[in-house]
């Protein structure tokens, strides 16, 4: 479930509903809010927030566009007798840590710069991030 996961943005994601085992009809699906215009209305199940590809696959979620942070993924799922029912799920993605990494040169100004990892260094060095 998506509900409660942390997710690293290097992970692939794809979010969907399979409703075929309960007669679903539609889904409406709403990120980070509960109206307005619908991101996507799917009417095939399993019903895929982002889509299909032409193979019937489902396609992954873009983070980059969705962002680092805590997100509400909100559904209204559209059954048979034309009940609507409302599930959420609230879930986090985690950036992916870009760390900055050590550099030396043997010159002030800091051209013919190198990373420092694993280098050896025998004369004198500036190091910078």
């Amino acid at each position: 479930p998506l509900d409660g996961r942390t997710i690293p943005h290097t992970e692939e994601m794809y979010i969907f509903i399979d409703g075929s085992s309960m007669g679903d009809r539609a889904v409406q699906f709403f990120m980070d809010r509960s109206s307005g215009v619908p991101d996507r209305t799917d009417t095939v199940t399993p019903f895929d927030y982002v889509g299909e590809e032409t193979d019937g696959t489902a396609v992954k979620l873009n983070k980059n566009a969705l962002g680092a942070g805590l997100h509400t993924l909100t559904a209204y799922v559209e059954g048979n007798g034309n009940q609507i029912q409302k599930v959420s799920a609230i879930f986090t993605i985690v950036a992916s840590p870009n760390l900055p990494k050590l550099e030396f040169s043997p010159n002030p100004d800091r051209s013919a710069s190198a990373p420092l990892e694993g280098a050896t260094l025998t004369e004198a060095t500036h190091i910078f991030i």
